[in-house]
């Protein structure tokens, strides 16, 4: 048995000097590979959210929504990138609210905080999380919540099931 290959970490030319890929080609791209679903992750925005999800209907690819988001601990030291995968409508709605705060906190380099994953996030959020990293804040604070749900490093057992309603745990290396 094959398992299908799901692209989680896509960025787009709205990813502004990260990639110059065209949302159009990409998903002629994916048409050409059999792709059932890819994901959009721009970084720090959702500009081609709607282009992407458009492209992707009318070439029978399910689309996931998503965004890359930079993190940053309280003193704004350090940085890392978390992403946020959308599961359904309630979860887009959650990716446009975190893309608005760390766009509200600092236009000219959006990040978020664990205090703003406190305040504005729990298991109902209609959201998945990568984290591409072991040891930070953010997989502690996550420990320490107990999202099981959420913390996914690694491991993204969930979209699978989504997309394929089989339950089956499905392993990515993601470096």
């Amino acid at each position: 048995m094959t398992y299908p290959f799901i692209h989680l970490r896509t960025h787009s030319q709205y990813s502004l000097l990260k990639s110059l890929t065209k949302i159009p080609a990409l998903i002629k791209k994916a048409k050409e590979f059999d792709m059932k679903s890819i994901a959009l992750t721009d970084y720090n925005n959702m500009y081609g959210a709607i282009e992407f999800y458009k492209e992707c209907k009318s070439n029978n690819i399910k689309p996931i929504l998503g965004v890359e988001i930079d993190f940053r601990n309280e003193n704004n030291i350090g940085q890392n990138k978390i992403i946020f995968l959308s599961k359904d409508n309630h979860g887009y709605k959650s990716l446009m609210h975190i893309v608005s705060i760390a766009n509200l906190k600092d236009g000219k380099h959006p990040h978020i905080t664990v205090n703003d994953l406190i305040d504005n996030f729990d298991d109902n959020s209609g959201l998945v999380i990568i984290l591409p990293i072991f040891d930070n804040e953010i997989s502690d604070f996550l420990i320490k919540k107990e999202f099981l749900f959420f913390y996914i490093i690694f491991l993204i057992f969930y979209l699978y099931n989504l997309l394929y309603q089989k339950n089956l745990i499905y392993f990515l290396s993601y470096i």
